[in-house]
């Protein structure tokens, strides 16, 4: 791929807060970190199409939709030396084509506009095979299609979502409406304490906005159960310890099992540039935000964050963190290698987890002093 990775600059709009010193809850013993990485990662590209590439995608989508007027049938299609599918329909945004496979998703406008490829790699693809190689097939596709850069910068992050699935049987019967009243989160934020909840439990707990910083923690094994349609999901965490249910029918059921996801976008994602000695970091930069992606997320947690009820404190924003957020952050604070599951881990997670537990209380400290730019607006 084309040694410059595209990398942006801007004039930056700085903040900078200092941390509040938040303390945490302890950590239930029947807490289990099964595995954390990236769940959704899209970029846009400023790049040109070949005209004969272009010629090539109208052809095809016109013959998948002469195939099926309902437009519903997506039509096979080699992009790259790789095996797509291409659909009848394009797509939101100005989007002509559409191209889809297992691991990757490819959207393209008009090769007028600049910025005019999309690429989001899927969460089966991330899980499986890792972000920079999903990242290195893009580009190999590309180039060997003969696309070109536009100019120099020209990759823009448009969303990453960073998912911890945590076993947490005790957890389970704390998801009771009554826990958005724990919820601490800047005024602006779209939603404070948005769920949606069945038989008296709540599924799914949602703080702030997809367009710009929204943290969820939400059902993960109650989701595969019902969908059944990420059992590949269900044996990474058999690989990390986690033991399901089977019931009467002799079928898995999977319980206690929590997805605690940061979701990082647009203007949020803009607005945490950073000065150095080099110049600015742009955090809507890939590979800028790889190097700092630990403290964002960090952030991101904490300034939507869960705490754990006082019954000695009546101010809120006191609360000590809650236990599964607390997990999260130790996390951040040791990070080690993920290791695709297309390979054989060599480390169980609980392992990893009597580590990370060790780690908190240092973690915390090294929090109260990280300079991150525009969190926790209710501390000024």
């Amino acid at each position: 791929h084309p040694p410059n990775r595209g990398g942006l600059t801007y004039k930056p709009m700085l903040k900078h807060r200092y941390t509040p010193d938040i303390k945490t809850s302890p950590v239930p013993d029947d807490y289990n970190l099964l595995i954390h990485y990236f769940d959704w990662w899209a970029e846009s590209l400023d790049m040109k199409m070949p005209a004969y590439v272009w010629d090539r995608m109208v052809a095809a989508k016109q013959q998948a939709i002469d195939l099926d007027d309902r437009r519903n049938t997506p039509l096979d299609f080699s992009f790259g030396d790789f095996n797509f599918q291409i659909l009848p329909n394009g797509a939101a945004g100005g989007k002509e084509f559409v191209l889809i496979s297992p691991d990757i998703r490819m959207e393209f406008a008009s090769r007028n506009r600049s910025f005019a490829v999309s690429w989001r790699a899927t969460a089966a693809g991330l899980w499986e095979h890792g972000l920079d190689r999903l990242v290195d097939q893009v580009f190999f596709i590309l180039e060997k299609e003969g696309f070109r850069p536009n100019q120099k910068y020209w990759r823009k992050l448009s969303r990453a979502d960073y998912a911890f699935d945590i076993e947490a049987a005790s957890f389970t019967n704390e998801m009771i409406p009554e826990i958005v009243h724990q919820i601490i989160c800047p005024k602006e934020a779209k939603a404070r304490g948005d769920f949606f909840a069945r038989s008296g439990r709540v599924e799914t707990l949602t703080v702030g906005s997809k367009r710009g910083l929204q943290v969820q923690i939400y059902d993960k094994g109650l989701e595969i159960t019902e969908m059944s349609g990420k059992t590949w999901m269900t044996d990474i965490w058999m690989n990390n310890g986690y033991s399901p249910e089977t019931d009467k029918n002799g079928k898995e059921v999977h319980k206690n099992v929590w997805r605690l996801e940061v979701r990082m976008a647009g203007n949020w994602l803009k607005s945490r540039s950073k000065k150095t000695d080099d110049g600015v970091m742009n955090m809507k930069d890939p590979d800028h935000f790889i190097a700092n992606m630990w403290s964002l997320i960090t952030e991101g947690l904490y300034s939507r964050r869960l705490t754990s009820r006082s019954e000695t404190d009546s101010n809120r924003r006191r609360w000590p963190l809650h236990p599964l957020y607390a997990l999260a952050a130790a996390a951040c604070g040791h990070q080690t290698a993920f290791v695709p599951v297309g390979y054989h881990p060599t480390e169980k997670s609980k392992k990893l987890q009597d580590m990370l537990i060790a780690n908190i209380a240092g973690t915390l400290r090294s929090l109260a002093v990280l300079r991150l730019r525009g969190a926790l607006d209710e501390y000024g």
